[in-house]
C-alpha cells in the first residue's frame, strides 16, 4: 500500500494516483472507478468521524471537477 497524507491506498479499481505535492490527483477513465484510502480516524471535511477509517471516492462518469478535503488527523496520544 502507498501511503498518502498519513492514509494508505488500500483498495484502487480503474483509478491512477498520483501524489504531487500536498495534492493527491485520482484519475479515472470514462466507465469511472473509486479508491477507498484507509487510516486513522479524525476529521475529514468539517465532520468528525471517531470510529470511521476507511474514505471512499467515487468518479462515477467522466467530468472535470474538483474536490477539496481538509484532513485534520488525531495523534496516538489523542492530540
Amino acid at each position: 500500500m502507498e501511503t498518502l497524507i498519513n492514509w494508505e491506498v488500500a483498495t484502487a479499481v480503474n483509478c491512477s494516483i498520483e501524489k504531487k505535492g500536498d495534492t493527491i490527483v485520482l484519475t479515472a477513465p470514462a466507465e469511472g472507478g473509486h479508491v477507498v484510502f484507509e487510516g486513522p480516524a479524525g476529521m475529514v471535511g468539517g465532520t468528525e468521524w471517531t470510529s470511521s477509517r476507511f474514505l471512499v471516492f467515487d468518479a462515477l462518469d467522466r467530468q472535470d471537477w474538483t474536490l477539496g478535503v481538509a484532513f485534520r488527523l488525531w495523534a496516538a496520544d489523542g492530540a
